[in-house]
């Protein structure tokens, strides 16, 4: 198919995507298209989200004011929104109804489920295996406690 021009299916189907300012072709940067893909997906009406890292290459401020912005008004409007991420301003602004922690450790996953308004994670294999929702929040989106404390007392 090479031989022909062929590299991608859009070209096998004949489509071509490109964005034009004043009859200029113009490449976005990935967090240009990130933007146009997330604003995309967002504003179409579906009944279940499903996003991937949605944070990658966007600068925190797109994430904190148009992002989660838009991850909140889904959820008021009875959507569901399933989110991966690392990213703090989603992981708790976005008011969690449910959050999945994934570990592993000694060559062993473990899976819990839980939610800041309880703060609890319970291992779903073991309910007597806990943690603090606040407590793994901090370590993983916030670098550790320490990280976050050093950035309060930066802010004031």
């Amino acid at each position: 198919l090479n031989e022909f021009g062929i590299t991608s299916m859009d070209s096998f189907l004949g489509v071509i995507k490109r964005f034009e300012i004043n009859g200029e072709k113009y490449k976005p940067s990935s967090g240009e298209a990130t933007m146009i893909v997330l604003d995309e997906i967002l504003k179409t009406e579906h009944d279940v989200y499903l996003l991937d890292e949605p944070e990658k290459s966007l600068g925190n401020t797109y994430v904190n004011d148009v992002l989660v912005t838009k991850i909140n008004e889904l959820s008021k409007h009875k959507k569901t929104v399933i989110i991966v991420t690392h990213n703090a301003n989603i992981a708790v602004r976005t008011f969690p109804f449910r959050s999945i922690l994934k570990e592993y450790s000694n060559g062993e996953y473990k899976t819990y489920v839980g939610n800041p308004f309880t703060n609890k994670l319970i291992n779903i294999k073991d309910n007597t295996d806990t943690k603090e929702w606040k407590d793994e929040s901090i370590k993983i989106l916030e670098g550790g406690k320490e990280a976050f404390e050093e950035r309060g007392e930066i802010y004031g």
